[in-house]
């Protein structure tokens, strides 16, 4: 039996519009993986109330309603900060708002975030307070009601912690619900939270107003935080067990009997009039029963993470939680906006093919080297077996040339696929969980931009090797030749892309190096498939190398190709036919090779969208 591993135990707590609320605690306490729960991140397993306006949460519109802002600053990095604003606009604002209202409200955006300098600076180039605050920009375009942030000063200065800070209270003040996890902040940062809720070991050993913190300690349990010390020290030394294992246990034992908001109920009666009505009338109910969540440990690792960590057990977890806003809940009631995305199926496919398209031509050294790699390698091939398509001599020298094509387009589109996509999984993982825009429609997209851009190099590859080896200069010829090595191309490349949905880069390295192993003893080349035995015959039919190979001999060679030059008194191979029957081609249809390999292609893209789509669901 797997060991159990608790890491959030019997919380209960609520949230109010208008209010900052931050959750604090010491590494491991459970913040990250409480805030995971709260913002949806966190679904499969979960059981449990998340509750907005005293209602069940509704998963999808909450979330087309809601942001998340992980602690890691995922951006596409070959875009300048208002491109991926003017692109975040258009997909997450109504498709009714003109390109001027559009432009204004991210204008007034990155007025408001100090952003205006920097329009034109491709993401890759801003400092960590800049990408920070990009980050929140993207988010802010549609007036997201609630607003959740993991740990949002991670990696900045003291000074850009506070007006990181100071920017998310004045977003609360709005009328927004913001809530975020902090590690340790400063006093500074600490007197902008509205309220905490501070976690120890999985627990919540406070859950109020900040003021009311330092007296409430002092008061009611006898823990009084010295004048010259940082409160937030202080309850981060209580939370380890600095000052005690019993007084951790008395405040925690107080905080599930609801003590904290009974002594803000006494003595701070203005920290409930910044919520809404609802939220107000929910604070009277002071003690609550929690329920009992099982949420397995592999959804409460760190938002957009990619490892496949192994764990064992699962996680109990007790939630329940009142986000309350009163335009959140109008909006649930029924909106249109919250059942479907704001733009068409169609505007957000051309939205991101423009997108990825420049993304993908200013990534410039992978451009120029995958060019350059293409054109020297063509060059090679061609100076290597320099005119040897025509002779009945070097027949089986031209065939090794016809299958290192199909290896080298292979390679070159494999290779580069699953290498870098892994890097788009996060950026994708979080704005799909923010709700910008279909997954369908970013695959197209996505399948759009990569098919020219991988039968540009097909061709430019081949009309080098192709030529220089001198092999028969028909149309038809030609054109079938291309045909069947472009499919290989876009086959490859799709299979690329799933192994990059899949696995890890480390890992995807290792599989796609070996699947490549099977595929190639299997394409008929190195071994014909009449002569291999009958157990592996079988699994021939499964290697689309099999079929490119087969094609691209068969429009070399077949449809009646005149005699080959023999420069010998006898060529076995003088007759193109003579060959094909060598290679147990000449029953071979080159039509069916074709329309299997389109077959496969379809299939393999297919499945790449269900398994991305799996990858999504699972990383939630």
């Amino acid at each position: 039996m797997p060991s159990v591993k608790h890491i959030l135990k019997d919380l209960d707590g609520h949230a109010r519009s208008g209010q900052l609320t931050g959750i604090i605690g010491p590494s491991g306490s459970g913040k990250s993986c409480l805030m995971n729960v709260l913002a949806g991140y966190t679904t499969k397993g979960v059981t449990g109330t998340v509750t907005v306006n005293g209602k069940t949460r509704n998963k999808r519109k909450f979330r087309k309603l809601s942001a998340y802002v992980t602690q890691d600053d995922y951006l596409m990095e070959n875009l300048t900060v208002g491109e991926s604003m003017t692109m975040a606009a258009n997909l997450k604002l109504p498709a009714t708002l003109s390109k001027e209202e559009k432009a204004n409200v991210v204008t007034e955006i990155l007025e408001n975030l100090g952003l205006c300098a920097c329009v034109k600076t491709l993401s890759r180039s801003l400092s960590g307070g800049q990408r920070k605050r990009l980050c929140v920009a993207l988010e802010l375009v549609n007036t997201p009601q609630v607003m959740f942030f993991d740990e949002p000063t991670s990696g900045l200065d003291s000074s850009s912690c506070v007006q990181c800070i100071s920017l998310l209270g004045s977003l609360a003040k709005a009328g927004r619900t913001i809530i975020c996890t902090i590690h340790q902040p400063s006093a500074k940062v600490l007197e902008i939270f509205s309220q905490l809720i501070l976690l120890a070991d999985g627990r919540c050993f406070y859950a109020g107003s900040v003021k009311s913190l330092v007296p409430y300690l002092g008061e009611s349990h006898g823990l009084h935080c010295p004048s010259y010390h940082n409160p937030a020290d202080y309850a981060m030394e209580l939370a380890v067990g600095d000052h005690g294992g019993e007084s951790l246990k008395r405040l925690v034992q107080a905080a599930k009997d609801g003590k904290c908001l009974q002594y803000d109920l006494e003595h701070n009666k203005d920290f409930f009039r910044t919520g809404s009505r609802i939220g107000h009338e929910s604070n009277k109910r002071i003690s609550r029963e929690s329920s009992s969540q099982t949420v397995p440990l592999d959804g409460a690792r760190e938002p957009g993470e990619e490892g496949e960590k192994e764990h064992n057990g699962e996680t109990q977890l007790g939630v329940e939680e009142d986000l309350s806003s009163e335009k959140l809940g109008a909006e649930e009631e029924g909106s249109e906006y919250a059942s479907s995305f704001p733009v068409t199926f169609w505007t957000q496919v051309r939205i991101l093919y423009h997108r990825t398209l420049f993304s993908t031509l200013r990534d410039a050294m992978l451009m120029r080297v995958r060019i350059a790699c293409h054109i020297a390698v063509g060059l090679l091939i061609g100076m290597m077996y320099f005119d040897l398509g025509d002779d009945a001599n070097k027949v089986y020298n031209n065939m090794t040339a016809l299958f290192f094509n199909i290896i080298f387009l292979m390679v070159t589109a494999m290779m580069p696929t699953f290498l870098t996509f892994p890097l788009e999984m996060p950026v994708l993982i979080r704005q799909n969980l923010n709700s910008w825009y279909s997954l369908k429609a970013y695959y197209l997209a996505k399948t759009f931009v990569d098919f020219p851009f991988q039968i540009f190099f097909t061709v430019l590859y081949l009309v080098i090797a192709y030529f220089m080896t001198s092999q028969p200069f028909f149309t038809d010829r030609i054109l079938k030749y291309f045909a069947v090595n472009a499919f290989v191309s876009l086959i490859s490349q799709t299979v690329g892309l799933i192994i990059g949905t899949v696995f890890r880069i480390q890992m995807a390295v290792f599989v796609g190096s070996v699947s490549l192993a099977p595929l190639l003893l299997l394409s008929g080349c190195l071994l014909s498939v009449e002569s291999m035995p009958q157990y592996i015959q079988w699994l021939s039919y499964f290697s689309f190398v099999k079929y490119s190979f087969e094609g691209s001999i068969f429009s070399i060679y077949s449809f009646d190709r005149e005699d080959l030059k023999c420069a010998e008194p006898y060529c076995l191979f003088k007759k193109p036919r003579m060959f094909l029957a060598q290679m147990d081609l000449e029953n071979n249809i080159f039509w069916n090779d074709l329309w299997i390999l389109i077959g496969i292609l379809f299939a393999f893209r297919l499945a790449g969208y269900f398994l991305l789509r799996w990858r999504v669901t699972k990383l939630q």
